[in-house]
Order: structure tokens, then C-alpha cells, then sequence
């Protein structure tokens, strides 16, 4: 549930507020560059998450075979 509103709230909300401030292109070029952004930094991003899992991947696999063990 929060994270529904946090994937569609947070943007309508955004939009809601930056439209009524600044007007409709405005904010269309706000939320386009902020798109865009996100989405050429994601090879950064990925990397980053897959280093830390990495460094972390014996831990993981030791509470992983805990978990399944109680079952």
C-alpha cells in the first residue's frame, strides 16, 4: 500500500503542485529532465546495488539456508 502511493501519489502530487506554480510546459520539461536523469544514471545504479550484494553475497546465502532451514 505505501509503496502504491509512493509510485503514483508522489508523481500526481509532483505534477499537481508544479503545474499550478509554474504552468504546463514548465512542468513537463521539469518532470521530463528529472526522467531522463534516472534513467541515463540507472547503469550507475544497478552497478552500484550489484557491488553491494556482491560484497554482502555470503551473508545473504547464510540467512537465506537459515530461513529455509526452519521451515
Amino acid at each position: 500500500m505505501l509503496i502504491n502511493f509512493g509510485a503514483f501519489g508522489i508523481p500526481l502530487i509532483l505534477f499537481s503542485t508544479l503545474n499550478a506554480l509554474l504552468g504546463e510546459t514548465i512542468t513537463y520539461i521539469i518532470l521530463l529532465s528529472v526522467g531522463l536523469g534516472f534513467t541515463l544514471t540507472s547503469p550507475l545504479w544497478i552497478q552500484n546495488v550489484y557491488r553491494r550484494f556482491m560484497s554482502r553475497r555470503y551473508a545473504n546465502m547464510e540467512g537465506f539456508r537459515d530461513s529455509v532451514s526452519k521451515i
